[in-house]
C-alpha cells in the first residue's frame, strides 16, 4: 500500500504499512509530535538526527516512547 501522510501537530509524518512504520523528517520536531506519534504505537518508528527542535526534543524521544509504545522500535538517522 501507499504511504498515508499523517499531520501530527502540524508536522508530516509518513504512516506505512497502515501504521506499522511511522517515519517524520521535517524540522523543528517537538515533543508533542513525538507523543503524538508514540501514541499510534507503531512497530518503527523512525526520525531524522536533525528535526528536533531542540535538545529536550532529542532527549526525550526515548522517554516517550518507552511511555506510550515501550514495544515501538526506534531509530534516528
Amino acid at each position: 500500500p501507499k504511504p498515508q501522510i499523517l499531520n501530527i501537530h502540524g508536522k508530516k509524518v509518513f504512516d506505512v504499512n497502515y501504521g506499522q512504520l511511522l517515519a517524520c523528517f521535517d524540522a523543528d520536531v517537538t515533543n508533542d509530535v513525538i507523543e503524538g506519534m508514540a501514541r499510534r504505537k507503531p512497530s518503527y518508528a523512525v526520525m531524522r538526527d536533525l528535526s528536533f527542535k531542540d535538545d529536550s526534543a532529542s532527549a526525550n524521544f526515548e522517554e516517550l516512547f518507552k511511555t506510550f509504545s515501550p514495544n515501538t522500535i526506534r531509530r534516528v538517522i
